[in-house]
């Protein structure tokens, strides 16, 4: 699997928890946190597009960072780190 498939299955999963979990909130118990409905770019208020993509760099940066300790040249380095 590729580095973008991972960023895209990553923010979709964030997203539609984030939707599910703002509705909930916003809508049916009225707590209005997560509230971006007045911003140009949100989609029903829960889900701002500016946001969206900033985590999408936040999941890229994580998973190049735990790609780059998974390799087997590093594995020794970790162990040694956290043994």
């Amino acid at each position: 699997m590729t580095m973008l498939e991972k960023c895209l299955i990553g923010i979709v999963i964030i997203l539609i928890i984030k939707f599910i979990s703002g509705v909930i909130l916003n809508v049916w118990l009225g707590f209005r946190i997560w509230d971006y409905s007045n911003t140009l770019e949100s989609l029903y208020g829960p889900i701002c597009l500016l946001y969206s993509l900033l985590c999408f760099l936040l999941i890229l940066l994580v998973i190049y960072v735990n790609d780059y300790f998974n390799e087997e040249k590093h594995q020794d380095y970790c162990k040694v780190i956290y043994n």
